[in-house]
């Protein structure tokens, strides 16, 4: 299936309490001005924001650092990063090319995109999604 590049455009926190408990991811595809938005938990916002601001101390569980010594990976294995849409449900998957083969981990998507930025890899969402679920800016 066809792919379309994407990068973080921006993280958003919700102003209203009742709202709190999640943040929105907002992916920008490179192409065009379609924004796909994703909820994401506060602890993936946290653990992505603390990321690309080189801010995030070492040995925490659920790192970078630990997930690609989970994987038995290293940086420079990565692929890309892809993201998936399930039952309305957002995940994230590691692609790597280890052992003379690609192999896909499923990744919380904080950890996902941390690794992109680290590993500078493209981020790809599928045009379906896309399709379905951005939001294109017009600008008068």
């Amino acid at each position: 299936m066809p792919q379309n590049k994407v990068k973080i455009d921006s993280i958003r926190r919700p102003q209203q309490e009742k709202y709190r408990d999640k943040a929105t991811l907002i992916l920008k595809e490179i192409a065009s001005e379609r924004y796909l938005p994703i909820y994401i938990s506060l602890d993936q916002a946290d653990l992505l924001t603390k990321e690309l601001t080189h801010e995030l101390p070492p040995g925490r569980y659920n790192t970078p650092a630990a997930f690609l010594k989970k994987a038995n990976a290293t940086l420079s294995d990565i692929i890309c990063i892809t993201i998936n849409q399930d039952n309305d449900i957002y995940s994230a998957k590691v692609l790597f090319y280890v052992n003379d083969g690609p192999v896909d981990v499923k990744c919380p998507i904080g950890v996902a995109l941390s690794l992109a930025d680290r590993a500078q890899v493209p981020i790809l969402v599928n045009s379906e999604i896309m399709a379905k679920a951005a939001l294109t800016v017009t600008f008068v």
